[in-house]
């Protein structure tokens, strides 16, 4: 998919200029909670040269090694994303947590804004961009990748709002709560934000482990299954459905009746091919298999 590759690449661009801001802009303001911002982005900048070589894996056929495709890479790689960020989450809080302890630390208010709004409009510029491409190509690692972009240009947000605050107090009677503003901003950013990644972990490794997709899914496609097997007069069929990345597999076990055991190859087909028409805009990516057997014990 090129719109795919095109938004993975312009994803690692923002983040290599994103990274190189916030580490800059830390020099200039000594705020942790600018330098969480740059980390953040240096991270998906290494996440996303993976992605793009992860979308390439996936697009290609099965062989001997991976003999039921690549699909399981996108799944397993914004799992280990999600643990990298939950990571870098817990190390900012405890460095936040540590510094109110100490009596905060100054920062360089005025220089913490435009570095805020800089960053604020790259990240949403880029998340409005991403979302768009997800949409139209279905593809779960620009949604990620999106996601991440949209939260990224709250958090600018939030910084800014939080460093105008800080240059609003100095020089007022208030002006001693200024150097709590970088740590309490970094751990109201992280109390945020942690939502997003943990959701990311739990979604990525609920599809390596096989879990079914959520009922109303289910719900559409199993009717509609049902539907052509009744009127096959086939009652008895087991139907099973995951998402795997990109992929949707919907695998249909169905007992051949005793009446029913001398039709041939071509009428089955004729059934399958019936099954797989009723289902095939339900889901993107979706791959169907329909398996027929006259032992009751199969159909389980």
């Amino acid at each position: 998919m090129d719109r795919e590759r095109a938004a993975l690449r312009l994803s690692v661009v923002g983040a290599l200029f994103s990274a190189v801001l916030g580490i800059a802009f830390y020099f200039l303001t000594d705020s942790e909670a600018v330098l969480l911002d740059g980390f953040f982005s240096f991270i998906g900048f290494g996440m996303g040269l993976l992605t793009i070589r992860v979308a390439r894996l996936v697009q290609q056929p099965d062989d001997a090694r991976f003999q039921f495709g690549y699909a399981a890479f996108e799944p397993l790689l914004n799992a280990v994303k999600g643990l990298i960020i939950l990571a870098v989450c817990g190390f900012a809080f405890a460095s936040a947590v540590g510094a109110v302890l100490d009596g905060g630390r100054e920062v360089a208010a005025e220089w913490g804004i435009a570095y805020a709004a800089v960053a604020a409009i790259v990240c949403f510029s880029i998340g409005v961009f991403q979302r768009r491409v997800a949409r139209t190509t279905g593809s779960a690692l620009v949604e990620v990748d999106a996601k991440s972009w949209l939260v990224d240009g709250f958090m600018s947000l939030i910084v800014a709002a939080a460093f105008v605050a800080a240059w609003a107090i100095a020089g007022t009677r208030w002006a001693a709560a200024g150097p709590y503003v970088d740590p309490g901003l970094v751990m109201v950013l992280v109390i945020l934000m942690v939502g997003i990644p943990v959701r990311i972990v739990l979604k990525g490794v609920g599809q390596l482990l096989k879990v079914a997709p959520n009922q109303e899914a289910q719900q559409e496609i199993r009717s509609r299954v049902e539907a052509v097997l009744d009127a096959a007069e086939m009652p008895r069929r087991v139907i099973r459905m995951v998402r795997v990345g990109r992929e949707f597999w919907l695998l249909n076990h169905v007992l051949v009746p005793a009446d029913r055991r001398v039709c041939d190859v071509a009428d089955l087909d004729e059934i399958r091919a019936a099954i797989a028409g009723a289902v095939a805009d339900t889901q993107p990516g979706l791959v169907v298999d329909t398996v027929f057997t006259t032992k009751k014990e199969w159909v389980v």
